[in-house]
């Protein structure tokens, strides 16, 4: 026997009180009766299909172990499900085998840096759904603004909070995704830094 079934209650009264001992004994939704057969169905299959949904899925990637090891942590402990890649090579490897819901990476790593590693991920047209989010110290906004314009979704600053991370990609799952900036303010002055594929740096 399921012990987890969802608590729906329909009563024929409708005052404070009653409604207040359904939250307490753990319903999830409270109709007055008589109620309408459709919209009882209609909760008790949205209700449902919540308690069978799949844990989100993040995929981290970051040339720090220590570092993967606590933001994993945190967002294992906020009931997703999370893969760590300290190498970029491998991480196309990793979306086809773990399929991810949202990629976190950050922006510098050796041999192949956050950008390129975004660039390389909108390569792949089978890819282009999948939101990439970039965690990094970087403190420059124009430099986070460029970052951004180049293909991936949002920038989280290091350090941050847990429960900031933890809440983060929920956000990330309700948001729409347009591909542009995330209205991060532009730094005053001159122009933002640019990345320049030459160099492979900031010009």
């Amino acid at each position: 026997v399921q012990a987890n079934l969802p608590l729906l209650v329909v009563s024929p009264r409708d005052d404070f009180q009653t409604r207040l001992w359904a939250v307490r004994a753990g319903a999830v939704a409270f109709w007055k009766a008589p109620t309408d057969v459709l919209a009882l169905v209609t909760a008790l299959d949205r209700q449902l299909r919540q308690d069978t949904a799949q844990p989100y899925r993040a995929l981290l990637v970051d040339d720090d172990p220590a570092g993967l090891r606590f933001h994993g942590r945190i967002l294992a402990k906020a009931g997703m499900l999370v893969e760590t890649v300290e190498r970029a090579e491998e991480v196309l490897a990793s979306i086809d085998r773990f399929n991810p819901d949202l990629v976190i990476a950050d922006l510098y790593m050796p041999g192949v840096n956050g950008v390129e590693l975004a660039m390389i991920i909108r390569q792949q047209s089978e890819y282009d759904g999948i939101p990439i989010v970039f965690l990094s110290a970087e403190t420059d906004h124009g430099r986070q603004q460029q970052a951004l314009g180049i293909g991936a979704d949002d920038f989280l600053q290091k350090p941050i909070a847990p429960a900031q991370l933890a809440g983060f990609p929920i956000r990330m799952a309700v948001a729409t995704v347009s591909g542009s900036a995330t209205g991060l303010p532009m730094t005053s002055g001159a122009a933002p830094a640019a990345w320049n594929p030459n160099i492979r740096g900031w010009s």
